[in-house]
């Protein structure tokens, strides 16, 4: 991975990894069962609007030279990391658990599901400490062989597509804005751990993700009633199972099992480069930067909610929700910040990132995900506003 190429793969796959989990798809399928053939409009319109605000959140990521600065002596420079952390651990749990589940259900009936979800995060754990090329070799391999399942599936399924119905009315804003959530990741483009300073362009990785969406999309909408879409908690699964038969569930199940690999690769290892620049910045502890000591902090937390049952509760997926949605929410301080640095950019993507990123939270409004949301969004801000806080007493104290 030393050479430019190399480089900008794994960036792209690092941008896939959470685009490809298991709980992604499973948004998808409920999305399209709810919108049917007015889905993919929606999903188009949004692909659009990702592609024309990834400038101005690249110019304002924290990861950005010019952008660094101002991040640095921001109160708010220990969100991002917070709200990663928290899907990093959150989103780990539900889908090693699923994959567990589908590994049991498909593949193999005798293993425990969840012993395979500790299989999975054991090896997880041991590409991390692996180091960086394996990290991001394994990372390039997971989701390339997750996207060629997916391939594999639409293809067989061309054949047959006819067009997707649609429901009675028009989606309401609920529905609509959901979409948004299918993107939320993609800036991990901007977050490979490399030397070099080059990055794939995310408008190839939205653009990919968005081709993914809609055939995949397009393709459960055909073939499978829509009321079974929008209710399932496995969409996925059975929209594969109704294009390829038993070989479409296994090429399913082995596109979340390898999408899970991706996801939790992926949340991990950003964390880890999040720490290690907020450590070069003076503003973590040198120990964080240790590439040992994040991961297995990581998979202990994800390894105790599983042991603990969080793992088949409800509250798991309204913590996942929560982290989610906050996550859409730090890309309106990415457009802020870089609107901060650069008034020549137009003001129009924040304002329509603002009312979409609020319609979405609109759509999970109630009251127990604002709750959770504000635990995480808490934890974020307490560690700025402590050293915000002690710089303002010291100063009154000289």
């Amino acid at each position: 991975m030393d050479d430019s190429y190399g480089n900008r793969l794994a960036a792209a796959a690092m941008g896939m990894g959470v685009l490809l989990s298991p709980d992604t798809m499973v948004l998808l399928g409920n999305f399209m069962g709810k919108t049917g053939g007015y889905g993919l409009g929606l999903l188009a319109g949004t692909m659009i609007l990702f592609v024309f605000i990834s400038p101005v959140l690249k110019s304002g990521h924290p990861f950005e030279k010019r952008a660094a600065d101002s991040w640095v002596g921001s109160r708010f420079i220990y969100v991002p990391l917070i709200v990663k952390g928290a899907a990093a651990i959150f989103l780990s749990t539900g889908i090693l658990v699923s994959s567990g589940f589908v590994f049991n259900e498909v593949f193999v009936y005798w293993f425990p599901n969840f012993g395979f979800a500790f299989v999975l995060l054991a090896a997880a754990l041991g590409i991390q400490l692996a180091g960086t090329r394996t990290v991001l070799r394994a990372q390039v391999i997971f989701a390339g062989a997750a996207l060629a399942c997916f391939i594999v599936l639409v293809g067989s399924g061309l054949g047959r597509i006819a067009s997707p119905p649609v429901p009675a009315g028009f989606p309401g804003p609920g529905a609509a804005s959901l979409p948004l959530l299918l993107w939320v990741g993609f800036d991990l483009v901007w977050s490979a751990p490399e030397k070099s300073d080059t990055r794939a362009p995310a408008v190839q990785v939205i653009v990919l993700a968005g081709i993914l969406f809609l055939t995949w999309g397009l393709m459960s909408a055909a073939h499978v009633p829509l009321n079974k879409l929008s209710d399932s908690g496995i969409p996925h699964m059975k929209a594969a199972r109704a294009v390829l038969g038993e070989s479409g569930r296994y090429l399913m199940g082995s596109a979340v099992i390898l999408g899970t690999l991706a996801a939790v690769n992926a949340l991990f290892t950003v964390v880890g480069t999040t720490a290690g620049h907020l450590s070069d910045a003076g503003r973590m502890p040198r120990w964080t930067k240790n590439r040992v000591i994040l991961p297995l902090v990581l998979a202990a937390a994800v390894a105790t909610m599983m042991a603990t049952g969080m793992a088949g509760s409800d509250r798991l997926e309204i913590w996942i929700r929560a982290a989610f949605l906050l996550w859409l929410m730090t890309y309106v301080g990415y457009s802020a910040n870089a609107l901060k640095q650069r008034f020549t950019l137009s003001g129009l993507a924040l304002t329509l990132l603002l009312g979409a990123g609020w319609a979405c939270l609109a759509l999970y409004g109630e009251a127990e995900s604002v709750l959770y949301m504000a635990a995480i969004l808490g934890a974020g801000l307490a560690p700025g506003l402590i050293s915000v806080f002690r710089s303002t007493l010291q100063k009154n104290t000289e």
